[in-house]
């Protein structure tokens, strides 16, 4: 009985592990084709059209980044890459 469940448990155990690497694939890529940066002191800011919305993230972002550091346990800031898309759906879309 337990040999018959084996495989069937087996297969349904690839299948998952499958799905859920398929469903983390486009977090491996953040940045689409064609992405323009906009670099700060500390964080560089990728976007695809919007540059007036990636100019506001740098603007909010970059003069944050000690602070953040020192709230993470750093003792000096890191380089922080933030990506901003036109839509939704368009992280992991080429």
């Amino acid at each position: 009985m337990l040999k018959k469940l084996a495989k069937p448990a087996m297969a349904l155990l690839a299948i998952t592990g499958l799905l859920a690497g398929l469903n983390f694939m486009p977090v491996l890529n953040l940045r689409t084709a064609g992405m323009n940066e906009i670099k700060g002191n500390w964080v560089t800011v990728y976007y695809e059209k919007e540059m007036s919305a990636a100019q506001g993230v740098l603007a909010l972002a970059d003069p944050e980044s000690q602070r953040i550091a020192g709230k993470l346990g750093f003792d000096s800031p890191q380089n922080i890459c933030l990506y901003v898309y036109d839509k939704q759906k368009g992280l992991g879309d080429d």
